[in-house]
């Protein structure tokens, strides 16, 4: 009886030590799922706030282009019999730049949805273009000089613009940061044909360039040189062009040497 009461005993140790076991591992995976949930909610956090730079990009050139061509409708309208023809074609740019404005919320709205993209046949000397006359702006703000040479004549892209052109935004953005970083220099945005039936775009600066230990981890999310930097950019910028089915990448350079970063999109469609 004795030896039957120090067995049951012992089982019913085990079963508690087993119990708390349990309980612990239980809560250490409740504590686990906790922490995931938190850290998809701040990378989701910091990938809007990425893109949302990027929407204010997008936004602004066409809002900023209604603007100026309303302006000029008004002094224009003070006149009418004068500027007739001019007057009626500067009104219609304006609904035209709205109607991109919309078509570019529409657009990002619909990815936010769905996570679709709206593929096209495109012209890289436009995409560029469309960005252009912010980053002369601020290149001239900031004694930077900034230099674009992208031929019209380039085979056409099958992309969608506003996902590019926020790629695009991002890479001339980080050259003009890492250049007036320094107090003055250049940023030189180039494109040309590739022999695989490709575009390349290559935005290239005279900054301070990129360390070895930085390269390594130039695409990874969170990594950034910058001090108020998400270090998103990047990243969501390689996804983007990797589901377009091309490349994102940027030169293997020494430090102190500046940096250089080409944007390769096939320009027939994607399988």
């Amino acid at each position: 009886m004795l030896d039957l009461q120090l067995l049951m005993l012992a089982i019913a140790i085990t079963g508690l030590l087993l119990g708390g076991a349990v309980s612990d591992r239980r809560l250490a995976i409740d504590v686990l799922r906790d922490t995931e949930l938190a850290l998809e909610r701040t990378m989701r956090a910091a990938a809007a706030a990425e893109l949302a730079s990027g929407l204010a990009h997008e936004l602004n050139q066409p809002l900023a282009a209604a603007s100026n061509y309303v302006r000029a409708s008004r002094l224009m309208a003070a006149d009418p019999g004068a500027h007739g023809p001019r007057l009626i074609e500067a009104m219609d740019s304006a609904v035209s730049e709205m109607r991109r404005a919309s078509d570019v919320v529409r657009r990002l709205r619909d990815f936010f949805r769905s996570g679709a993209v709206e593929f096209k046949e495109t012209s890289v000397h436009d995409l560029v273009d469309v960005g252009a006359r912010a980053w002369h702006e601020r290149a001239r703000r900031n004694s930077v000089e900034l230099r674009i040479d992208v031929p019209r004549d380039l085979p056409r892209v099958y992309a969608d613009p506003t996902q590019i052109g926020i790629v695009l935004h991002n890479l001339v953005t980080n050259a003009l940061d890492a250049v007036e970083s320094q107090g003055r220099g250049t940023v030189v945005v180039t494109a040309g044909a590739e022999p695989d039936d490709a575009v390349r775009v290559t935005v290239a600066d005279s900054g301070p360039g990129l360390s070895t230990a930085v390269s390594h981890g130039l695409f990874r999310p969170f990594s950034t040189t910058k001090v108020d930097g998400l270090g998103l950019g990047l990243a969501i910028s390689r996804s983007i062009v990797e589901q377009h089915g091309g490349r994102l990448y940027a030169d293997e350079q020494v430090a102190g040497e500046g940096a250089r970063f080409h944007l390769v999109l096939p320009s027939g469609k994607l399988a």
